[in-house]
Protein backbone atom coordinates (compact mmCIF):
# COMPACT_ATOMS: atom_id res chain seq x y z
CA UNK A 1 0.00 0.00 0.00
CA UNK A 2 1.18 3.48 -1.20
CA UNK A 3 1.70 6.29 1.56
CA UNK A 4 -0.42 9.24 0.46
CA UNK A 5 1.41 12.60 -0.44
CA UNK A 6 0.14 15.51 1.44
CA UNK A 7 0.46 18.78 1.21
CA UNK A 8 3.64 20.49 0.67
CA UNK A 9 2.42 23.83 1.41
CA UNK A 10 1.40 22.76 4.56
CA UNK A 11 4.99 22.60 5.99
CA UNK A 12 5.75 25.65 7.29
CA UNK A 13 9.62 25.57 6.26
CA UNK A 14 8.61 24.71 2.58
CA UNK A 15 6.10 27.22 2.38
CA UNK A 16 8.56 30.20 3.57
CA UNK A 17 10.86 28.67 0.58
CA UNK A 18 8.03 29.00 -2.46
CA UNK A 19 6.61 32.17 -0.57
CA UNK A 20 9.74 34.09 -0.67
CA UNK A 21 10.65 32.69 -4.24
CA UNK A 22 7.34 34.31 -5.66
CA UNK A 23 8.13 37.78 -3.96
CA UNK A 24 11.50 37.56 -5.51
CA UNK A 25 10.54 36.34 -9.31
CA UNK A 26 7.43 39.10 -8.84
CA UNK A 27 9.96 41.94 -8.04
CA UNK A 28 11.95 41.28 -10.30
CA UNK A 29 9.55 41.50 -13.41
CA UNK A 30 8.25 44.86 -11.66
CA UNK A 31 11.34 46.07 -11.88
CA UNK A 32 11.64 45.69 -15.63
CA UNK A 33 8.68 46.86 -16.20
CA UNK A 34 9.65 50.37 -14.36
CA UNK A 35 13.42 50.61 -15.69
CA UNK A 36 12.37 49.71 -19.66
CA UNK A 37 8.70 49.72 -20.84
CA UNK A 38 7.99 52.98 -18.79
CA UNK A 39 11.16 55.37 -19.67
CA UNK A 40 10.55 53.67 -23.13
CA UNK A 41 6.87 55.20 -23.19
CA UNK A 42 8.17 58.27 -22.00
CA UNK A 43 10.38 58.90 -24.31
CA UNK A 44 8.54 57.55 -27.44
CA UNK A 45 5.94 59.96 -26.41
CA UNK A 46 8.20 62.97 -26.04
CA UNK A 47 9.88 62.43 -29.68
CA UNK A 48 7.12 60.99 -31.24
CA UNK A 49 4.06 63.81 -30.32
CA UNK A 50 4.14 66.16 -33.40
CA UNK A 51 1.63 68.18 -30.99
CA UNK A 52 3.52 68.53 -28.45
CA UNK A 53 4.42 72.73 -27.74
CA UNK A 54 6.83 72.12 -25.14
CA UNK A 55 9.95 73.58 -26.05
CA UNK A 56 12.90 70.71 -25.02
CA UNK A 57 15.65 73.20 -25.77
CA UNK A 58 14.77 75.09 -22.85
CA UNK A 59 14.62 72.35 -20.63
CA UNK A 60 17.62 71.56 -19.10
CA UNK A 61 19.76 72.41 -15.89
CA UNK A 62 22.96 74.69 -15.56
CA UNK A 63 25.13 73.75 -12.51
CA UNK A 64 28.26 75.92 -11.47
CA UNK A 65 30.99 76.13 -9.06
CA UNK A 66 32.83 79.22 -9.11
CA UNK A 67 30.47 82.71 -8.43
CA UNK A 68 31.58 85.40 -7.24
CA UNK A 69 29.82 87.85 -4.28
CA UNK A 70 26.35 87.42 -3.75
CA UNK A 71 23.89 89.56 -2.54
CA UNK A 72 20.24 88.77 -1.26
CA UNK A 73 17.52 91.22 -0.07
CA UNK A 74 13.69 89.96 1.02
CA UNK A 75 9.95 92.40 0.90
CA UNK A 76 8.53 93.29 2.58
CA UNK A 77 10.27 96.62 2.66
CA UNK A 78 12.59 98.83 0.64
CA UNK A 79 15.55 96.26 0.65
CA UNK A 80 14.87 94.79 -2.58
CA UNK A 81 14.64 97.77 -4.58
CA UNK A 82 17.39 99.37 -3.32
CA UNK A 83 19.74 96.47 -4.01
CA UNK A 84 18.57 96.35 -7.76
CA UNK A 85 18.99 99.74 -8.25
CA UNK A 86 22.43 99.38 -7.40
CA UNK A 87 23.30 96.91 -9.90
CA UNK A 88 21.31 99.14 -12.11
CA UNK A 89 23.75 102.01 -11.05
CA UNK A 90 26.76 99.46 -11.21
CA UNK A 91 26.39 99.12 -14.99
CA UNK A 92 29.23 100.60 -17.30
CA UNK A 93 28.05 99.11 -20.65
CA UNK A 94 25.13 97.29 -21.27
CA UNK A 95 22.40 96.07 -18.98
CA UNK A 96 19.97 93.57 -20.48
CA UNK A 97 16.48 93.32 -18.72
CA UNK A 98 13.73 90.15 -19.16
CA UNK A 99 10.44 91.24 -17.15
CA UNK A 100 6.71 90.68 -16.96
CA UNK A 101 6.38 94.71 -16.31
CA UNK A 102 7.27 96.98 -14.30
CA UNK A 103 6.06 99.81 -12.52
CA UNK A 104 8.70 101.07 -9.92
CA UNK A 105 9.72 104.37 -10.70
CA UNK A 106 12.85 103.94 -8.55
CA UNK A 107 13.62 100.91 -10.79
CA UNK A 108 12.55 103.22 -13.90
CA UNK A 109 14.53 106.41 -13.32
CA UNK A 110 17.68 104.13 -12.72
CA UNK A 111 17.26 102.39 -16.08
CA UNK A 112 16.88 105.67 -17.58
CA UNK A 113 19.59 107.12 -16.10
CA UNK A 114 22.24 104.50 -17.11
CA UNK A 115 20.99 104.81 -20.89
CA UNK A 116 21.78 108.44 -20.59
CA UNK A 117 24.95 108.13 -19.48
CA UNK A 118 26.05 105.37 -22.20
CA UNK A 119 25.10 102.32 -21.53
CA UNK A 120 23.50 100.13 -23.89
CA UNK A 121 19.62 99.18 -22.23
CA UNK A 122 17.85 96.69 -24.28
CA UNK A 123 14.77 94.87 -22.33
CA UNK A 124 12.34 92.27 -23.28
CA UNK A 125 9.01 92.27 -21.73
CA UNK A 126 5.55 90.10 -21.89
CA UNK A 127 2.74 90.58 -23.93
CA UNK A 128 0.79 92.16 -21.68
CA UNK A 129 2.43 95.36 -22.63
CA UNK A 130 0.97 95.04 -26.07
CA UNK A 131 -2.01 97.10 -25.51
CA UNK A 132 -2.98 100.60 -26.64
CA UNK A 133 -2.43 101.76 -23.51
CA UNK A 134 1.04 103.50 -21.66
CA UNK A 135 2.72 100.62 -20.57
CA UNK A 136 6.04 99.61 -19.47
CA UNK A 137 7.33 99.14 -23.01
CA UNK A 138 6.06 102.38 -24.36
CA UNK A 139 7.90 104.22 -21.56
CA UNK A 140 10.63 102.50 -22.42
CA UNK A 141 10.75 102.76 -26.26
CA UNK A 142 9.72 106.63 -25.06
CA UNK A 143 13.15 107.12 -23.91
CA UNK A 144 14.78 105.40 -26.29
CA UNK A 145 15.63 101.81 -25.29
CA UNK A 146 15.06 99.26 -27.58
CA UNK A 147 12.37 97.09 -26.46
CA UNK A 148 10.72 94.33 -27.95
CA UNK A 149 7.73 92.34 -26.57
CA UNK A 150 7.99 88.15 -26.26
CA UNK A 151 4.47 86.74 -27.18
CA UNK A 152 5.68 83.35 -27.86
CA UNK A 153 4.62 82.43 -24.36
CA UNK A 154 1.65 82.16 -22.50
CA UNK A 155 3.08 84.35 -20.26
CA UNK A 156 6.97 86.22 -20.41
CA UNK A 157 7.49 85.62 -16.31
CA UNK A 158 11.15 86.47 -16.11
CA UNK A 159 12.49 89.03 -14.18
CA UNK A 160 16.48 89.45 -13.99
CA UNK A 161 18.91 91.56 -15.29
CA UNK A 162 22.49 90.96 -16.89
CA UNK A 163 25.03 93.90 -16.38
CA UNK A 164 27.97 94.11 -18.13
CA UNK A 165 28.33 90.69 -19.26
CA UNK A 166 29.32 89.28 -15.64
CA UNK A 167 26.79 90.25 -13.09
CA UNK A 168 23.10 88.49 -12.53
CA UNK A 169 20.45 90.18 -10.64
CA UNK A 170 17.43 87.60 -10.13
CA UNK A 171 14.65 86.30 -8.08
CA UNK A 172 10.84 86.43 -7.45
CA UNK A 173 11.00 90.51 -6.76
CA UNK A 174 8.47 92.26 -10.33
CA UNK A 175 10.12 95.47 -10.82
CA UNK A 176 6.73 97.22 -9.55
CA UNK A 177 5.35 98.77 -6.74
CA UNK A 178 3.41 96.24 -5.50
CA UNK A 179 6.04 94.00 -5.59
CA UNK A 180 7.55 95.85 -1.85
CA UNK A 181 4.84 94.56 -0.57
CA UNK A 182 4.95 90.87 -1.08
CA UNK A 183 7.04 88.23 0.19
CA UNK A 184 9.60 88.30 -2.46
CA UNK A 185 12.99 87.62 -3.03
CA UNK A 186 16.21 89.31 -5.00
CA UNK A 187 19.42 87.96 -5.47
CA UNK A 188 22.45 89.17 -7.01
CA UNK A 189 25.44 87.37 -8.87
CA UNK A 190 28.17 89.55 -8.63
CA UNK A 191 31.23 89.52 -11.30
CA UNK A 192 30.26 85.84 -12.06
CA UNK A 193 30.72 85.56 -15.73
CA UNK A 194 29.82 82.09 -16.08
CA UNK A 195 26.37 82.59 -14.67
CA UNK A 196 26.11 85.96 -16.92
CA UNK A 197 26.70 83.91 -19.71
CA UNK A 198 23.93 81.48 -19.39
CA UNK A 199 21.66 84.16 -18.11
CA UNK A 200 22.22 85.83 -21.73
CA UNK A 201 21.90 82.94 -24.32
CA UNK A 202 18.71 82.59 -22.38
CA UNK A 203 17.81 86.68 -22.97
CA UNK A 204 18.83 86.15 -26.54
CA UNK A 205 16.78 83.22 -27.10
CA UNK A 206 13.51 85.15 -26.30
CA UNK A 207 14.80 88.48 -28.06
CA UNK A 208 15.31 87.16 -31.42
CA UNK A 209 12.18 85.73 -31.31
CA UNK A 210 10.06 88.65 -29.88
CA UNK A 211 8.53 91.51 -31.65
CA UNK A 212 9.69 95.80 -31.83
CA UNK A 213 7.99 97.93 -29.87
CA UNK A 214 6.48 99.68 -30.79
CA UNK A 215 4.10 97.52 -33.07
CA UNK A 216 3.19 98.12 -36.48
CA UNK A 217 0.08 96.91 -38.81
Amino acid sequence: MTKKKGNTLGNPTIFKSWYEKRIRTNTIVLAMFFFTIVPAFHLSSATKNPHSTRDWTEEKISSFSSVGKIDVAFSPGEESTRLIVQVIDSAKTSIRLAAYSFTSKPIAEALVAAHNRGVDVQAVLDKSNKTSKYTSATFLSNQGIPTRIDGKHPIAHSKYMVVDGTTVQTGSFNYTKAAKRNAENVVVFWSSPDIAKTYMANWQHHWEHAETFPLHG
